[in-house]
């Protein structure tokens, strides 16, 4: 499960970086918050989470930090970069806890494949949408590391997906809901390994996968696989610019 957790590790080695900075005689008494991009990425990520009341910033200072402009008092950041590693390393352990308790022998959620036909049967919702697809070749779209790697995000969120040991009301997701993500990463997982890969359509899958999750954040549940699909939606989004 490397992958899903390698954005936060990557995070936590940037603010270290940006904290012996704020510490050097180099550094004036106020920052401009550009200037910490990994604290402002800390700070987006774990604001969806649930985090901010945590932060201990003021809301001008936080608005600042969340905008990426305007000057704050170095001591400020040096707190703030302070507090995220903090909660980082508590977000890890929250997502660790739920991957650990996840059947990695693969056997799935017997719930999840009845709604998995349920969903056979129907037409997605990104898949009504009329657009003009664009094809593009593999060796155009990217590298082939890189298109391995968003594969194996994918690949991640669906082993998630199919294999939680959580209680039904301890679930972000409905049976339903959680059938249709599978569906449309494998359906990702898939187009992916073709010779030609529809852009438009990876991007549809992207977005609907992204409003599917809005719930699940909200109700601050499930952040293993909460996460994952934002990790992947976000590599996904990359991959195809």
């Amino acid at each position: 499960m490397a992958f899903v957790l390698d954005e936060i590790y990557g995070l936590i080695e940037g603010i270290e970086g940006e904290r012996e900075y704020l510490r050097s005689a180099e550094c004036l008494a106020k920052v401009d918050a550009a200037q910490v991009i990994n604290v402002i990425e800390a700070t987006e990520l774990l604001s969806q989470f649930g985090y901010e009341n945590r932060f201990g910033l003021s809301a001008m200072d936080l608005n600042k930090v969340l905008s990426y402009r305007g000057l704050i008092r170095t001591d400020v950041l040096l707190r703030q970069s302070e507090r995220l590693v903090s909660l980082l390393r508590e977000f890890e352990g929250e997502i660790n806890s739920e991957l650990n308790s996840i059947d990695v022998r693969g056997i799935g959620d017997s719930d999840v494949d009845a709604s998995l036909q349920e969903v056979d049967k129907t037409k997605l919702e990104f898949r009504s949408i009329e657009t003009k697809e664009i094809w593009v070749s593999r060796s155009r779209l990217s590298t082939e590391s890189a298109i391995s790697r968003v594969s194996e995000i994918l690949e991640e969120v669906v082993l998630i997906a199919r294999n939680t040991n959580l209680p039904p009301e301890q679930r972000a997701f409905s049976e339903l809901e959680r059938a249709k993500l599978i569906a449309m990463f494998e359906t990702a997982i898939a187009v992916l390994k073709a010779p030609l890969v529809p852009k438009t359509f990876l991007k549809k899958i992207a977005e609907s996968a992204k409003d599917g999750v809005t719930s699940s954040v909200k109700k601050n549940s499930e952040k293993a696989l909460t996460y994952a699909i934002l990790r992947a939606v976000e590599e996904l989004i990359k991959l195809l610019a």
